[in-house]
């Protein structure tokens, strides 16, 4: 008797360990229970990037299949393309390292049919600024490959990859967006390239949370915190380590927070970064409130009084969808040791209208600026939704796509 094949499946790959603040973040709880058609689960990690694992300190999903390497992952997908008769791949890879453009390479044989996720949901630096090249930039740019020529190699590394994947060529990619603004460039080419509207995963899942209660005595404000320095960054990732004195760092910070809940009398709530939740920073206060919820971004910025961030983490657009004061941190030593962030950030508060803080050096004044509510709805439907599916859910517009 011959087996028939099922018809679809939905294939993720992700280039990093896959988590459960991933799989929350991409609501596959929900698609789960609203997909039509399976998925699977593919942690690429050790493959493409085996030494950023440990960067990630949530357990691995248990529906995450892990991979050790190409030939592993190759044997389990030829099973796969027995059983079924269309296979839809939801492509998460990077084009960083020779083994990921391989993998894309290979894709081909066992799909014609690719989703990507592109956008950044969020102003891009490296893509909307246009520096003008000019005595000083040009010193800084020699500066930064003499200092860190391992970060440079990356750098190059990547982008002649990224030339290589533009000869990979399959039947349709659809490309996910979020706002009306494409600003991000396709790493393949496809016969038929569609671009769909598409909810920022941050945005998407804040409204599922909206109407959920937290337990608050006082008012509070939410602090989104970088992995680093105490756990690593993405600079460490790329083996470009910034020498922090990690003691006057959160020193700092701590005094700044501290300071912040007694001027405007609110609980301050740190909200770590997702790569490191459930470890615990030695450097934070006692007197200071953590909150390790994988989803306490969505849940505690609608009721909070205003947001804090020491960098332009994606969750800084719920704070200007959610019409909440944005105040964007710095200090002396991120100033001098990493001039390419601080300049990223400074671009971000300009786009987002915020706060910009030194908080080394500042004025109670300059802490909250006025919010543009006109200025936050132009930036939600050109970086996070839009208004054309401002009545669909995510699970629906990825329904339509399979």
């Amino acid at each position: 008797m011959v087996r028939l094949k099922r018809f679809k499946m939905l294939i993720l790959l992700h280039p990093y360990k896959f988590t459960n603040f991933h799989f929350i973040r991409y609501e596959l709880d929900i698609f789960e229970h609203k997909l039509k058609d399976k998925f699977e689960i593919h942690d690429l990690s050790r493959i493409v990037n085996p030494t950023w694992n440990s960067a990630f300190k949530l357990k691995r999903h248990k529906k995450a299949k892990e991979f050790k390497s190409i030939k592993d992952w190759e044997k389990h997908f030829d099973k796969i393309k027995l059983k079924y008769k269309n296979i839809i791949v939801f492509n998460l890879l990077d084009i960083n390292s020779f083994k990921s453009l391989l993998i894309q390479i290979k894709l081909k044989k066992f799909t014609k049919r690719v989703v990507q996720l592109d956008s950044p949901g969020h102003p891009n630096f490296f893509v909307e600024k246009k520096l003008k090249i000019n005595l000083i930039t040009l010193k800084k740019k020699i500066v930064t490959i003499i200092n860190s020529p391992k970060n440079l190699y990356f750098f190059i590394k990547t982008k002649i990859l990224k030339i290589a994947a533009k000869f990979i060529y399959f039947n349709e990619i659809f490309i996910l967006y979020h706002g009306s603004k494409k600003n991000f460039l396709s790493n393949f080419n496809a016969k038929k390239k569609i671009f769909v509207n598409y909810h920022s995963p941050d945005f998407s899942r804040m409204n599922l949370n909206i109407n959920k209660k937290i337990k608050k005595n006082k008012p509070v404000a939410i602090f989104l915190d970088a992995p680093g320095p105490h756990f690593q960054n993405d600079y460490d990732l790329i083996q470009n380590k910034i020498k922090y004195d990690k003691i006057k760092w959160y020193k700092d910070l701590n005094n700044f927070l501290k300071k912040v809940e007694k001027i405007y009398s609110c609980k301050i709530v740190i909200i770590p970064h997702p790569k490191v939740k459930k470890q615990k920073n030695p450097f934070y206060s006692k007197d200071l409130k953590i909150s390790h919820d994988l989803e306490a971004v969505h849940k505690y910025i609608p009721k909070s009084k205003f947001v804090i961030s020491i960098a332009a983490s994606t969750a800084v657009g719920l704070a200007c969808a959610c019409n909440k004061p944005i105040i964007l941190i710095y200090n002396d030593q991120l100033k001098k040791l990493n001039p390419g962030l601080y300049e990223e950030t400074k671009f971000i508060s300009k786009v987002y209208k915020t706060s910009l803080i030194n908080i080394n050096d500042y004025k109670i004044s300059q802490l909250i600026r006025p919010i543009d509510k006109k200025h936050n709805k132009k930036i939600i439907y050109k970086y996070i939704t839009s208004k054309k599916i401002a009545d669909k859910k995510n699970y629906q517009i990825f329904n339509s796509i399979i």
